[in-house]
């Protein structure tokens, strides 16, 4: 009866281990992911700075129509349209990804995942 005792004990006790293995490996995959979606929200910073610098740029033209053929305003006119749809994709997308890290307890912005 000692002896299965032992046994059982000596069994739980590799189950313990296994588990604890089990969960540094999760612990540090949940942290690869934090890695990647805090990367993924820098890029999306990086990409909305540069869209609204190539927006503050197009709308200066839009102020120049002198200076501009017909052609080149109409084509402006699209990009601004398209630039203001994709602002508007990107807070969906911003809104999806916060979402989706508050789950995480991760906060606003990339500095958040830092």
């Amino acid at each position: 009866m000692i002896q299965e005792s032992v046994d059982r004990v000596r069994d739980g006790s590799t189950l313990v281990d296994e588990s604890d293995k089990t969960l540094t490996q999760i612990i540090g995959n949940i942290r690869n992911v934090a890695d990647i979606v805090g990367e993924i929200a820098a890029s999306r910073f990086e990409v909305r700075a540069h869209a609204q610098r190539r927006e503050k740029r197009l709308r200066l033209l839009l102020l120049m129509p002198a200076e501009l053929p017909a052609h080149g305003r109409q084509d402006a006119v699209r990009i601004v349209t398209v630039a203001a749809r994709l602002k508007s994709a990107e807070q969906c997308g911003a809104d999806h990804w916060h979402r989706h890290a508050c789950v995480y307890g991760c906060g606003d912005g990339p500095a958040a995942f830092a």
